[in-house]
């Protein structure tokens, strides 16, 4: 998957933005969306903050130096001052200062290990910001095919209405000539009225569909292409299908470094059972310190160990605690598995049960188209009444659009396989922010029994 920097996307976006008269195509309208959407946003933001959080894990390894001053007044009551007589005491005014150098030798693989579990964040993040760049491109593709599915239901019943103009006219004619009954007359009106219900209802639907757009990518659906079928993209079989998405879902992937970054945290607790070892070095610079008048400069360099012996079993309890931190992080991917599993079969059956349905559809809309033909020829020589006329368009307008409706259905479908497989994205050559891009890659571990 290419990884696009800020700069870069900053400049596709514009590009993608400055002719209103150069239609969009779905690459683009994603793009719009990935670019924009402050979900996304603020996914990438939570994966630069897991970042930062590395880089403090690996502060650790740094020497630490520290400056400590001070300045006062002190009464002192001490050996030193009991020296000059039993009841001598002495109020100086003192200086202190220090300069500690403390370099971390081993402090029983603490810092590697919260490295390893911070990085584990950062993937996770990372992947779960992929995940949703996913969900928003289906997203995308959901109201993308919708406006495009709404504009042809609008024509369809602008057809529909202006056939019934037509017959409508024609029956105006008869009844003028005295042919037609007054009967006839209204039952057309009736159902010219029909039509320009369901042309406005059309339309309505149409603005909702845009408005959804804008919401979702930012932009005003103007001019659109249709998009090419994805159906050569897809495996044959659904086992290939989920054996995509175990392997690609960046859901998973966020779930497996989630398992890590726990696994790290345990390693973590066990460091409290080992020593820790510091190289320091420290200069001191005093003067009337505990009533002893005069400068005390001194200087050390050497080695610390603070080895803790008995904390009140809470070590051990932490220990546990992660062990179950553990499970429960497996136990939480696990879960995602049979969710995304059931999903990708739900979306798998919906685009199977689409593909059985478009043949017949398109049958379906054929046949009505010739009957109507015959039927208007058979009207003309008073073979057919107005009312089988009528009928004939409105099963036209039915069938066209019952036909509109699983093609688009078929089509979305088909997306929502290659989402939960994990290559939407690629497949539609969507250029992610490089934000969301992870350090390293991450490999599920969790398997469905079926793919075992």
């Amino acid at each position: 998957m290419r990884v696009l920097t800020p700069l870069c996307s900053a400049v596709l976006l514009a590009m993608a933005c400055t002719s209103q008269a150069h239609a969009m195509n779905l690459t683009e309208a994603i793009q719009s969306t990935i670019a924009t959407h402050p979900e996304l946003a603020s996914r990438v933001d939570a994966r630069l903050s897991a970042d930062e959080q590395v880089k403090v894990a690996k502060g650790g390894f740094y020497p630490s130096v520290d400056l400590n001053a001070a300045y006062g007044r002190g009464y002192s009551d001490n050996t030193n001052t009991r020296a000059f007589g039993n009841h001598n005491t002495e109020i100086l005014n003192y200086t202190q200062s220090e300069l500690r150098l403390r370099q971390m030798i081993f402090d029983g693989f603490n810092t590697a290990n919260e490295v390893e579990r911070t990085k584990g964040v950062s993937n996770s993040r990372a992947y779960y910001a992929q995940g949703t760049a996913q969900d928003l491109a289906l997203r995308t593709i959901e109201v993308y095919l919708e406006v495009l599915k709404r504009r042809e239901l609008v024509t369809l019943a602008k057809n529909n209405l202006q056939a019934h103009l037509r017959v409508n006219d024609q029956i105006g004619l008869r009844t003028e000539r005295g042919v037609g009954s007054t009967a006839d007359s209204d039952q057309s009106v009736a159902r010219k009225a029909l039509a320009q219900n369901n042309l406005d209802t059309a339309e309505v639907d149409l603005a909702d569909a845009e408005s959804n757009f804008y919401s979702v990518v930012g932009r005003m659906p103007d001019e659109l292409e249709t998009p090419a079928s994805t159906r050569g993209e897809l495996p044959t079989q659904l086992r290939e299908a989920q054996q995509s998405m175990v392997d690609n879902n960046p859901y998973l992937k966020s779930a497996q470094a989630d398992v890590q970054s726990a696994e790290s945290q345990y390693e973590v607790a066990k460091s409290p059972f080992y020593p820790r070892f510091d190289a320091e070095a420290a200069v001191g610079a005093n003067n009337n310190v505990q009533g002893d008048e005069g400068h005390d400069n001194e200087w050390r360099v050497g080695v610390v160990m603070n080895y803790n012996l008995f904390r009140g079993g809470s070590d051990k309890a932490r220990l546990a605690a992660n062990a179950h931190d553990i499970n429960q992080a497996m136990d939480i991917r696990n879960n995602a598995l049979r969710q995304l599993n059931e999903n990708i079969r739900l979306a798998w059956n919906a685009m199977e049960n689409a593909k059985k349905q478009t043949p017949t559809a398109r049958e379906y809309a054929e046949t009505t188209k010739r009957v109507r033909a015959a039927y208007q020829d058979q009207f003309g020589l008073g073979q057919r009444t107005l009312l089988d006329l009528l009928d004939s368009e409105n099963e036209l307008y039915n069938a066209n659009r019952r036909y509109t409706e699983i093609r688009y259905t078929e089509e979305y479908s088909m997306y929502r396989v290659l989402a939960n497989m994990g290559q939407l994205l690629s497949k539609q050559r969507v250029v992610l922010p490089a934000d969301a891009i992870a350090a390293t890659e991450v490999k599920n571990q969790a398997r469905l029994p079926e793919l075992k």
